[in-house]
């Protein structure tokens, strides 16, 4: 997942959004065969975990509205309690921005 991750940062706004949604596709997947539980999830696949879900939250504030939009559809998709996420990811968040 890191090379969708760094596009989540790319200066090519095409990129970014897709990248966005790669992540929230491979997510999807990894939610349906059982591969993410956020409870009980390795050191390793919470930091790809939460880094995935970082570079979203910052991209919801992106000037571009078709970024935000669909940044904001993700978040909304995955995230049911946000400063619960926020807190747990907040080393990751500080790292990105």
């Amino acid at each position: 997942m890191t090379p969708i991750n760094e596009g989540l940062f790319n200066s090519n706004w095409r990129k970014r959004n897709s990248a966005i949604l790669l992540s929230g596709e491979m997510i999807t997947v990894l939610k349906q065969y059982g591969m993410i539980d956020e409870d009980n999830m390795q050191d390793s696949k919470v930091q790809h975990y939460y880094n995935a879900f970082m570079g979203i939250y910052i991209l919801r504030f992106e000037e571009i509205d078709i970024i935000k939009r669909t940044a904001t559809e993700m978040w909304k998709q995955f995230i049911a309690n946000t400063p619960r996420t926020i807190k747990k990811g907040l080393n990751i968040l500080i790292e990105n921005l």
